[in-house]
């Protein structure tokens, strides 16, 4: 075809008479760009631009205001629509090459801005721009639905939520129909429909059985007016939500969490496969966030008396090899176990800065004894817990000979680790210090329902 057609221009066209073949500014382009390749001379030929109005009357008029516009329009929506419905026919069985282009979902606030018409003609280019090269292209269109804003939003109007973010949908949808936009509108999707978070659910309860999902008290960032958790990043410089303006409080929830820290190594080596010309910053971000990936968190059973407490206390440590020579663990004075009730000495008259014996105690992870728990000022830096290992601290000596707790040397004069047994596979993954598990739970309404039933009574 395009052969011909350029056989035809030449065939149309000499030194004195421009092109009498009308062609396209993509055509010419091609040509123009191409001549080496096609073995065309194009300096004794130049391309006329002309201007088109595709109109009912076929006639230029004199002046384009709003309601040419307007009329044109509506002439060329349903055209432009129906075409687009014909590109968008996808065959399964088709031997064509399969491409698939996905824009983030919007939130469904009610009206579209400037942002949403930039992503999504990004979105849509790249999608026209495969199809014409042959390909089966795949660009759905779908909304995230479910969030805090949506539901404050629904409890101001007196509406239900689910009410309130379908309306915003179909408003929404309107406006990107009028944008043309070529999205498979077949495949839309709403993340608050059943049919859609049921996959969500589906996900969570597999992780849960791969024993990726828990639940366990937590220290968390309450906001006391929107009544929910807030992660790190909700929260401003002087402590305040960045939505509500409410002064951040921290308290213990019983929250679920997916175990992120087991894949701290692979995330933390997955940074190096991108390209840091591109990644620069975002692999900065990452980096800082994993932190370094120099040791393992070790979950430590508790004891108050013979009473077992129902969550474990999880403790990160660089040596997990001397776990033999522990002698105690050391939490920080802001943790929750600094309470009077806890207290081994009830009367001491002591502040709660002090360094105390609690009542609590851990069971080592292999022998079964007893371990030790204090209160310690040394931990003020972090809301921790600390593995006491004389072997490898001065400071963790002074405490064990100053409580009186005893523990077995792991280190010999050499450095050498000593009197510790290999347990084969005991600990967990290497992690840092500083990543935590994802904290998922959801403290309000409108959100994907966790599918987990708290039943005393059921088996």
């Amino acid at each position: 075809m395009a052969k011909s057609c350029v056989k035809r221009y030449f065939d149309q066209s000499d030194k004195n008479m421009r092109c009498k073949l009308p062609v396209s500014w993509c055509q010419w382009r091609f040509m123009k760009t191409n001549q080496g390749i096609l073995n065309l001379d194009f300096s004794s030929y130049r391309i006329v631009a002309a201007r088109n109005l595709y109109s009912k009357t076929k006639i230029w008029p004199a002046k384009y205001n709003s309601e040419t516009r307007i009329e044109l329009e509506k002439y060329w929506n349903p055209k432009i629509q129906e075409q687009n419905k014909t590109r968008q026919k996808f065959d399964l069985k088709s031997d064509k090459e399969k491409y698939y282009v996905l824009s983030m979902f919007p939130y469904p606030s009610g009206k579209l801005h400037m942002g949403h018409v930039r992503v999504y003609t990004l979105s849509d280019c790249m999608a026209r721009y495969h199809r014409l090269k042959g390909k089966q292209v795949i660009h759905p269109m779908g909304w995230d639905a479910f969030g805090l804003p949506a539901e404050n939003a629904a409890i101001e109007r007196g509406e239900m939520p689910d009410k309130w973010t379908k309306s915003n949908i179909e408003s929404m949808r309107k406006q990107l129909e009028e944008l043309h936009c070529s999205f498979d509108w077949d495949r839309e999707l709403s993340t608050c429909d059943p049919s859609y978070y049921k996959w969500s659910q589906f996900i969570f309860l597999k992780m849960y059985e791969a024993g990726l999902v828990y639940q366990r008290e937590g220290l968390v960032n309450w906001d006391p007016i929107d009544q929910t958790v807030l992660a790190n990043e909700q929260i401003d410089d002087q402590g305040h939500s960045w939505r509500s303006g409410a002064k951040v409080e921290k308290k213990y929830l019983r929250q679920w969490y997916i175990k992120t820290t087991a894949y701290s190594k692979s995330l933390s080596d997955g940074l190096k496969e991108l390209n840091p010309e591109y990644w620069r910053d975002i692999i900065s971000l990452q980096r800082n966030w994993i932190g370094k990936c120099t040791g393992t968190r070790l979950d430590f059973v508790l004891k108050n008396g013979d009473e077992t407490m129902t969550d474990p206390l999880s403790v990160f440590t660089d040596h997990p090899e001397a776990l033999y020579g522990v002698s105690h663990i050391a939490l920080s004075p802001e943790h929750r176990f600094n309470d009077p009730q806890y207290y081994m000495l009830k009367d001491t008259g002591e502040s709660k800065s002090a360094d105390r014996l609690l009542t609590i105690e851990a069971v080592h992870p292999i022998t079964g004894d007893r371990i030790p728990i204090i209160i310690s000022n040394f931990q003020e830096e972090i809301i921790e817990a600390c593995l006491g290992i004389p072997s490898l601290s001065q400071h963790d000596l002074e405490c064990a000979e100053k409580f009186g707790f005893t523990f077995k040397e792991v280190i010999d004069s050499d450095g050498n680790i000593m009197n510790s047994e290999q347990e084969k596979g005991f600990g967990g993954q290497l992690t840092s210090e500083k990543l935590k598990d994802w904290l998922i739970s959801r403290q309000r309404y409108w959100g994907t329902p966790i599918p987990m039933i708290h039943c005393p009574k059921c088996q």
